[in-house]
């Protein structure tokens, strides 16, 4: 499911005009999302990946998509915000749990799985081993989205 995500992303990230930056280890960011205007480097943002299989991931009125994170990821992840030199979101995928139903043709073209973004900026530090995220269902990941996010990250905002 990483590459499926990863490749997903990649293609979003593309579409929103800016670049990847990956890691060869593991450390809880999976990517850097840059932004580059006129060859300097305009905007940063550190991405952490989820994949979740779909059905065992929505809450009951299906307007919240969860994932785990480690205390660890999440730790880290809370500290990044406004006032930090890091900005940070978790991309959660919903995978179908079939393989075959991963990508389907249709007449308005390919589709893919959903991805949800969201940030730990602010959240409360948490004593659980494993602490439950969740993105709502406004927050789609596409390159609309990243090419906002962007903007906020640029500007200093909250996000």
């Amino acid at each position: 499911m990483e590459q499926y995500q990863l490749a997903h992303v990649r293609a979003i990230v593309a579409a929103a005009g800016c670049h990847v930056l990956s890691y060869d280890f593991d450390e809880g960011i999976d990517l850097v999302l840059r932004r580059l205007v006129n060859g300097v480097k305009d905007a940063e943002l550190d991405v952490q990946l989820k994949a979740v299989s779909h059905g065992k991931c929505w809450n009951a009125e299906h307007n919240l998509i969860h994932a785990k994170l480690s205390k660890l990821r999440y730790d880290n992840s809370i500290i990044a915000g406004p006032n930090s030199s890091e900005r940070r979101i978790v991309v959660i995928m919903d995978v179908p749990d079939n393989v075959d139903d991963w990508i389907k043709l249709a007449d308005e073209g390919t589709l893919l799985s959903n991805n949800y973004w969201m940030t730990c900026e602010g959240l409360p530090e948490r004593n659980e081993e494993t602490i439950t995220i969740s993105a709502p269902v406004e927050h789609v990941f596409d390159d609309a989205a990243l090419c906002e996010i962007m903007e906020k990250v640029k500007g200093g905002m909250p996000l």
